[in-house]
Order: structure tokens, then C-alpha cells, then sequence
């Protein structure tokens, strides 16, 4: 990420709860030499859907998920890290 002091991203895994898909997605994140601060909306694929239209892209990326069984992720959006300008 070079400069940027942080990101976020849509993260998919298969997992039988809140807890576990919350390990899956920090040691993935691990093995990319990233460090996950924070977790915020953990549902369902269902109850995303029930809300949610979702792109093609994460579709997509669900489908890789469920194939190989391993966590994955969409675009990572950075953001500058503090003091500096845009």
C-alpha cells in the first residue's frame, strides 16, 4: 500500500460464524504482510442480498470462495496516511 496507512475492503469467506469468519479474514490478511484494525458489517451472503443488490465483481468473487473454500477480497480502497494532502 506504500504510503497509504490504511484500507478498506469487501472481504468473502466461508464461515459458521462471526468469529470464525473474523479469523479467516486476519490470517488471510496476514499472509498479504496486512494487519486488520477493524471489522464492521459481518452478515450473510443471504442477508446481504435480502438488502442488497450487489455487483458482479463480488458475485464473482462468492463464486471463487465457494469453489476453493478460501477467503478472499475486492478492490482495496486506500486512504493517505495522517498529515498528508490528497
Amino acid at each position: 500500500m506504500g504510503k497509504d496507512r490504511g484500507a478498506y475492503v469487501n472481504a468473502i469467506a466461508l464461515a459458521h460464524d462471526d468469529f470464525d469468519f473474523c479469523s479467516q479474514i486476519k490470517l488471510a490478511l496476514k499472509a498479504l504482510d496486512l494487519e486488520m484494525v477493524s471489522l464492521e458489517d459481518v452478515e450473510t451472503m443471504v442477508t446481504r442480498l435480502s438488502k442488497y443488490s450487489i455487483d458482479e465483481e463480488l458475485r464473482r468473487i462468492a463464486a471463487e470462495v465457494k469453489r476453493t473454500g478460501s477467503p478472499a477480497f475486492d478492490t482495496f480502497h486506500t486512504f493517505p496516511e495522517e498529515g498528508t494532502s490528497i
